[in-house]
């Protein structure tokens, strides 16, 4: 029995995909009515599965992750066509900000599947915006039909048009609320539950400021730096005694291998071994492909093998998101993004990377990555 009850209420679910399929075919062949009967079919199948399960207790994770995905592909079905049919801004706004709001929910539902194992319901504010949108659509897809009936609109069916658009505003606007509760949910359950502690990004002003004897508990022993901007100003030699003063004490932490990687070209050879020299570091590597142009994944990658280190056991600093970026696709198990030393930097950063770098750190701050 429980397994025949379960099989009804996911068959419910399955059956709410194709009704989605049925209402885009009758909505590009104008067939509004047909479009009403098929919604309000999947609307009622929604609110009898959620009765059923509940009834007969019969959660299961597929159910669980699949009814919010139906709700999303039917409500879509219906809105989309609804604006492509008026063609005016109010219709076009609902429909972008659902779309975004289902895309990144989805997103974040499949990053924290595939990260903790876990399933997030729906919150509450998420059903009731789903609540809205379905009576907005059920009413705007009336007034739709009322329209092609009556040649000359009515007060009536001027409010009924105007009441489902204020429903689908307002289900917008939970939208938004329940999408920042629901980054707030995955940041949560990621710090949490997740079962890997690397792949951090720590924000930091500088190399000094990182407490290697912690590092070296949680089993880093490898440390890879980028030059410019990092360990010293861009186009120069001059390491800060602060850093030469940190990389010591990371040795004396046990952070036995410590390197440079660098995209400096050959001719510059002279100036990237004055710095090994004077922060004690014998080995560098610049980029085997001259298309390189920073710090890449295949390079750290080249380092890890050099050093015969695992990822996990490896921290890379940068003062760039392109450095964190090149960090997470190579694994590493810490990540260090460093405020820039000195002002000087390359043109086209100085011009165009630098002036937008302060949003991005703090979306990073935010997101928790």
């Amino acid at each position: 029995m429980p397994r025949l009850t379960l099989l009804i209420v996911n068959a419910l679910t399955i059956m709410r995909f194709g009704l989605a399929v049925a209402i885009i075919l009758a909505a590009s062949a104008s067939q509004w009515s047909a479009v009403l009967v098929y919604a309000t079919i999947a609307f009622a199948t929604d609110w009898v599965d959620g009765i059923l399960a509940r009834h007969w207790r019969v959660v299961s994770t597929f159910g669980t992750f699949t009814d919010p995905l139906a709700d999303k592909a039917v409500c879509l079905a219906v809105l989309w066509p609804v604006a492509l049919h008026y063609n005016e801004w109010p219709y076009w706004i609902c429909a972008v900000v659902i779309s975004l709001y289902d895309i990144c929910t989805i997103t974040m539902r499949l990053f924290i599947r595939r990260t903790t194992g876990m399933t997030i319901n729906a919150s509450k504010l998420a059903q009731w915006k789903t609540a809205l949108l379905m009576g907005g659509l059920s009413l705007v897809v009336t007034g739709i039909i009322v329209e092609s009936i009556a040649n000359t609109p009515t007060a009536w069916q001027n409010g009924i048009r105007y009441s489902g658009i204020g429903l689908l505003f307002c289900a917008s606007m939970l939208a938004v609320r329940s999408l920042w509760l629901y980054g707030k949910s995955m940041l949560a359950t990621k710090n949490l539950h997740s079962p890997r502690r690397h792949h951090r990004v720590r924000l930091i002003g500088s190399i000094a400021q990182i407490d290697f004897k912690a590092w070296h508990r949680y089993g880093i022993t490898c440390l890879l730096l980028d030059i410019e901007g990092t360990v010293a100003p861009w186009n120069t030699q001059d390491v800060p005694p602060e850093i030469v003063r940190s990389l010591a004490c990371a040795r004396a932490a046990g952070i036995r291998d410590i390197a440079l990687i660098s995209n400096i070209p050959q001719n510059e050879e002279h100036r990237v071994q004055q710095i090994c020299k004077k922060i004690g570091v014998e080995s560098y590597w610049i980029p085997r492909h001259v298309s390189e142009r920073k710090p890449s994944i295949t390079m750290l990658r080249y380092a890890m093998r050099h050093f015969n280190v695992a990822p996990r056991h490896v921290a890379y600093a940068g003062d760039k998101v392109i450095d964190v970026i090149a960090g997470k696709r190579a694994g590493v198990g810490e990540i260090v993004w460093v405020r820039r030393l000195g002002r000087a930097d390359h043109p086209a950063d100085l011009w165009f990377y630098r002036p937008i770098e302060p949003v991005i750190r703090q979306l990073v701050t935010w997101l928790g990555v």
